[in-house]
């Protein structure tokens, strides 16, 4: 958890230094998501398919975390099946199927469904992180399972997973019908039963305060997911976004802040819920003189959190 660092205090979002930022040190993704993410530019087949050349023949990325992560940027990239938050871009033209947008989003999603435990919930494989990881992937650390159990739900509301069009807003018990062919319909049933067992092993691991155990990262997602699937108003999530807003706003670094309220979006939370307004404020006064965004994960993550920062602040309006 890195510490804040402002420089923006009530001034307006200054895009022109943030996307020189982006395309002066990104990658060529990085570059391409930025353009997506401000200008709804395209990216080129040549980004794409270096994008999707990671995906390994079991679907997922190396691991589930990384899987996860490689989700944040199939969104950045606005490729077909984005979460509704971002508006989908047309289908790269040509390809084999391992290297088509849509087929590779249905395989990373059906590897984090195989990836579950009997138990509900969702654990690193030692052989995926290394023999150092990072502690939210840390094999049978409670903290990192609950983390990506609240995440891989999260990703199993996308509609994609559900079979649904790309625009459908959430909660998905009033769209859940809408499931296409027999074939769909198979894989909406598995991608909805492992979404119920993980909310239930997530609800089964809350503090009295409304937080779930764990790292804070795990409330917002946890409450985001069953937000997405059971509706806003379910009784676990006012408690859960009561208890990040006891928090000043300014114990957050800019790169939680956008990952949060980018949960909370796709979640269908509404925009005027406590403590969004005051946590998207600082989003936004949290740009430094340079254009960026700071992240919990040091300086060579600012590109990454200046371009999540830009399409969390866009998916509100900002």
């Amino acid at each position: 958890m890195g510490s804040a660092n402002r420089g923006n205090s009530g001034a307006a979002i200054d895009i022109g230094a943030a996307r020189s930022l982006v395309l002066e040190r990104g990658t060529p993704r990085e570059r391409a998501e930025v353009l997506w993410v401000l200008d709804r530019a395209q990216p080129d087949a040549a980004v794409v398919t270096d994008f999707l050349a990671g995906q390994r023949p079991d679907g997922g990325y190396g691991g589930i975390g990384a899987t996860i992560t490689a989700l944040v940027h199939y969104d950045a990239l606005g490729l077909p099946g984005s979460c509704p938050a971002v508006q989908a871009a047309s289908v790269v033209p040509g390809g084999p199927a391992a290297r088509d947008p849509v087929a590779a989003l249905d395989r990373a999603l059906a590897y984090l469904i195989s990836r579950q435990s009997p138990d509900g919930g969702w654990d690193e494989r030692p052989e995926d992180v290394g023999p150092t990881p990072v502690p939210w992937e840390t094999p049978g650390d409670p903290r990192a399972r609950m983390y990506l159990t609240a995440a891989c739900c999260l990703e199993l509301t996308r509609p994609a997973a559900m079979r649904l069009d790309a625009d459908v807003s959430p909660p998905l018990t009033r769209i859940a019908e809408a499931a296409r062919a027999t074939e769909a319909a198979r894989a909406t049933e598995a991608a909805r039963a492992a979404l119920d067992r993980g909310l239930e092993f997530l609800l089964d691991h809350r503090h009295a305060n409304g937080r779930f155990v764990g790292f804070w990262h795990t409330t917002w997602l946890a409450a985001s997911a069953l937000a997405a699937a059971l509706g806003p108003d379910h009784p676990a999530v006012g408690p859960a976004l009561d208890a990040i807003g006891a928090h000043a706003p300014d114990v957050w670094e800019a790169s939680q802040l956008a990952w949060m309220l980018q949960s909370f979006r796709r979640g269908g939370i509404p925009a005027d819920r406590p403590p969004i307004p005051g946590l998207l404020a600082w989003l936004s006064q949290s740009q430094r003189p340079d254009g960026s965004w700071g992240s919990e994960d040091g300086a060579q993550f600012v590109v990454f959190a200046t371009v999540e920062s830009l399409r969390t602040l866009r998916s509100y309006g900002r």
